[in-house]
């Protein structure tokens, strides 16, 4: 079970989400942290779908939850947090 766990809600984020991902990571790296890091896609229409399958192979403890639609920043808040397993969100 990870001690903390990082959500990142996005929505149209296909240009920065690779690079925000990247500098959590080496944050986290850094503190010794080994973290949970889910992002909540709600409901992109960017392209950026295609793109979680391959972060999903490079990135440890990564997780995707992707929304089918667009519900807003709370409900991808909400659904990340329902699927958190690290006693510390972030």
């Amino acid at each position: 079970m990870p001690s903390h766990t990082l959500i990142i809600p996005t929505h149209n984020e296909k240009p920065s989400i690779e690079a925000v991902l990247s500098s959590s990571q080496e944050i986290f790296n850094r503190a010794g942290i080994d973290p949970e890091m889910i992002v909540v896609d709600d409901g992109s229409d960017d392209g950026s779908r295609e793109l979680w399958d391959e972060l999903i192979l490079r990135i440890p403890r990564l997780t995707v939850v992707i929304l089918r639609k667009h519900y807003g920043k709370s409900a991808a808040l909400r659904a990340g947090m329902d699927q958190a397993q690290g006693q510390i969100l972030i």
